[in-house]
């Protein structure tokens, strides 16, 4: 596993680490506040500015490898000035009318202030990423990113432990004087965001002394400008390029932000108190973030290296390679991602009682749904990741716009009446399955993919799954669990998986290495020679 997967996997760690902290500091309606403010946000910045980073690293370095690095300077520049104006807007607006626009999405202002910091947040993350895409577009040496990374983690774990309980401490000195104990969770969700705004502050500092060092190398001479490159010219070669990258990043953000919209606001009239219903937002978009959405980022630093050889495979315009190495990919992700959604699924009722303390039956059946939508997320990856490594990104937006509507749909229906917990869940676990079967029909049709050799690689995984997950009930329910023996019962449970597949000839020599680039592609070499895999 190279330095870049590791870093990734760190970050995924931190931001899990990170996300659980701010709940048990926060509280239910804390953490509500802030993750429906993060989910506008979220969702506001991957529009405008989400995709400026691949861009502008594509642009620079087209222009430096011509030789045209002045014009590389030039898209520098224009991209800053791009990214600062369009945050400045969004900061400006958020300031003046962010309580209509939180009224409006919402129902409710509570969030206002928060989106505010959020603004001068989005300043800082845009800047970071286009000097993230500039250094990388002039050929800058990656383990300046990686000390930045790490850095960034670092100083966003210890600032979330004492900047949030410090302003969590402030929010109880006004929620006594004003007698509302929701001022707690609103300022306590204000110093989170400006934990991220140091710790992306730090990240742009480092950033720029790799720039600055990037620059004074002799083999970087500024060349005159070959070409005409204003900026017009720049907006005409960006915007397209955005957009196109706009399509591969918008889902699910989108589906899961207008789920959060819905929970909201159809329970603002039904709910007993607005504190309510941000506890109830707040445990379907944290388990929703915990189960699903951090376990396939990890994932992902995985499917990045199949998505290559697919590639290869099929600029050869060999199809019966493509379709082996397909299914070899599906395969691949399979064994990696059953097995956590059998923890996920089996200690559903730990996640949530001991891991975000909320200890009710409605978060525990939430746990479990996002376990089966973290499985459909993971098939799904491997269908979109394939489509377009044969050129058939179109195919991959086509079915994620369909199967959005048909969530939109489900969750307008569910919240005719106020939308449960559950129903909010199950609209994310739709959209995945109306995802899949879509991509799978383009997958039919365009790369040979068929269902029974599909299913019939997977026999040997569900065998090897039951021991697992019957080991993990029986530990669940007999072992006192709290956070550590719960990572330990889930570790004993993934071994007995590993020990059961390999022994049942689940796996051979070709299958692990294939695994290169996954985090348990070690174990199961390990296991490989211990067990003579051939």
């Amino acid at each position: 596993m190279n330095v870049n997967k590791m870093v990734n996997i760190i970050n995924s760690i931190v931001y899990f680490v990170v996300l659980v902290l701010c709940y048990r500091t926060l509280g239910n309606s804390g953490m509500g506040i802030f993750i429906c403010s993060f989910v506008l946000y979220y969702l506001i910045f991957t529009i405008l500015v989400g995709s400026i980073r691949n861009t502008i690293a594509k642009m620079v370095s087209s222009r430096v490898k011509r030789g045209f690095n002045e014009n590389a300077n030039k898209v520098f520049r224009y991209t800053i000035i791009y990214s600062v104006l369009i945050s400045l807007v969004v900061c400006g607006l958020m300031a003046l009318i962010g309580n209509w626009i939180c009224n409006l999405i919402f129902k409710d202002n509570l969030s206002a202030s928060v989106m505010v910091v959020f603004g001068v947040l989005m300043i800082i993350h845009s800047l970071s990423d286009v000097l993230r895409g500039y250094y990388l577009g002039f050929g800058g040496n990656s383990s300046i990113l990686y000390i930045g990374e790490i850095f960034k983690d670092i100083i966003l774990v210890v600032s979330s432990i004492f900047i949030v309980n410090h302003f969590k401490g402030y929010g109880i000195k006004i929620a006594a004087l004003k007698n509302d104990q929701i001022m707690v969770g609103i300022y306590g969700a204000i110093g989170v965001v400006i934990a991220l705004c140091i710790s992306f502050f730090v990240f742009m500092l480092i950033l720029i002394a790799g720039i600055n060092s990037l620059n004074r190398q002799d083999n970087f001479s500024f060349n005159e400008v070959r070409s005409k490159d204003g900026f017009f010219t720049f907006l005409r070669s960006y915007i397209p390029a955005a957009v196109k990258k706009l399509r591969e990043i918008i889902f699910p953000i989108l589906p899961v932000f207008v789920i959060a919209m819905l929970l909201v606001r159809s329970n603002m009239v039904t709910a007993a108190s607005k504190d309510q219903v941000y506890s109830n937002a707040s445990v379907v978009l944290t388990l929703i973030i915990l189960i699903v959405a951090i376990p396939i980022m990890i994932i992902r630093n995985y499917t990045e290296v199949q998505y290559i050889k697919l590639r290869i495979d099929f600029k050869k315009e060999d199809r019966k390679t493509l379709l082996i190495q397909f299914m070899n990919f599906m395969k691949s992700v399979f064994t990696i991602a059953v097995p956590l959604f059998v923890s996920f699924a089996a200690f559903s009722g730990v996640i949530t009682s001991k891991l975000l303390l909320c200890d009710n039956g409605s978060a525990t059946a939430v746990a479990i749904i996002c376990a089966f939508a973290f499985l459909l997320a993971a098939l799904d990856l491997v269908f979109c990741e394939s489509l377009s490594a044969v050129n058939l990104e179109m195919a991959v937006f086509i079915g994620n716009i369909a199967a959005f509507a048909v969530s939109l749909i489900f969750g307008i229906a569910c919240s005719k009446s106020g939308m449960k917990m559950t129903a909010a869940a199950m609209a994310i676990l739709l959209f995945y399955l109306i995802a899949i079967i879509i991509h799978a029909v383009f997958a039919v049709q365009n790369i040979g993919f068929r269902i029974n050799d599909f299913l019939s690689k997977l026999i040997k995984i569900a065998i090897a799954m039951l021991p697992m997950l019957v080991l993990d009930i029986i530990l669940a329910k007999f072992v006192s669990m709290n956070i550590v023996t719960g990572l330990i019962c889930g570790l004993i449970g993934y071994i007995v998986y590993m020990v059961v597949f390999v022994l049942l000839q689940g796996v051979n020599q070709k299958d692990i290495n294939n695994l290169q680039g996954s985090v348990i592609y070690y174990a199961f070499s390990l296991l490989g020679n211990v067990f003579h895999v051939r």
